[in-house]
C-alpha cells in the first residue's frame, strides 16, 4: 500500500434555462458545486486503499469483482487487495453502443453507453449496497469494456 493516500475531486452542474412566455422571457440558472475529499487513514472520510482497472464483460455475461481479493500488478509483482470497507465506487461504461448493467444490492440498473455512475460513502464507511463483497457488473446484447476505480479502507 502506498505511504500516503488522498482523493479530490470536484462535481459541477451548471445549467440555464429560457422560456419565452406570452408576455415576458423567463430566465432561471442554477449551479451545483459539490467537492469530494478523502484523505489518508482509515477514519470518517478517510481511505488508505486504491483499486482501478478497465475490464471488458462479454455480451450477456456476468463479471463479479470481490473487494476483499482485488488482483494487484504493480512494477512485476502480483498480490492482492483486501478493501474491508469501500467509500467509492466510480464505473464508466467505455461502449458507445452497450447498455451494462450493476447490481445493487439484489436491484439491477441500467448503465447506457458513455454513462457513469460514481458513489461515495461521505464520511460512513458502508458495504451494504453490493452482495457480501461483490460487485457484479452484466454484459449487455454484446461485450463491452468499462473502468472501475474503488478506493475504501484496507483489511
Amino acid at each position: 500500500m502506498p505511504a500516503s493516500l488522498s482523493i479530490t475531486g470536484q462535481l459541477r452542474l451548471s445549467a440555464s434555462w429560457v422560456d419565452d412566455l406570452t408576455s415576458a422571457t423567463v430566465t432561471d440558472s442554477a449551479s451545483v458545486l459539490r467537492s469530494l475529499s478523502l484523505t489518508n487513514g482509515t477514519g470518517a472520510g478517510q481511505v488508505n486503499g486504491y483499486w482501478r482497472d478497465v475490464r471488458t464483460v462479454a455480451g450477456s455475461a456476468t463479471d463479479t469483482i470481490d473487494t476483499t481479493a482485488l488482483a494487484l500488478s504493480v512494477f512485476g509483482t502480483a498480490g492482492t487487495l483486501n478493501l474491508a470497507t469501500v467509500k467509492l465506487i466510480y464505473v464508466r461504461n467505455q461502449s458507445a453502443t452497450v447498455t451494462l448493467t450493476y447490481d445493487i444490492n439484489g436491484a439491477n440498473h441500467g448503465l447506457p453507453p458513455g454513462a457513469v455512475f460514481l458513489w461515495t460513502a461521505g464520511t460512513a464507511p458502508t458495504n451494504k449496497w453490493f452482495h457480501g463483497n461483490n460487485i457484479v457488473i452484466e454484459g449487455g446484447s454484446a461485450s463491452a469494456t468499462y473502468e472501475i476505480v474503488l478506493a475504501g479502507v484496507t483489511a
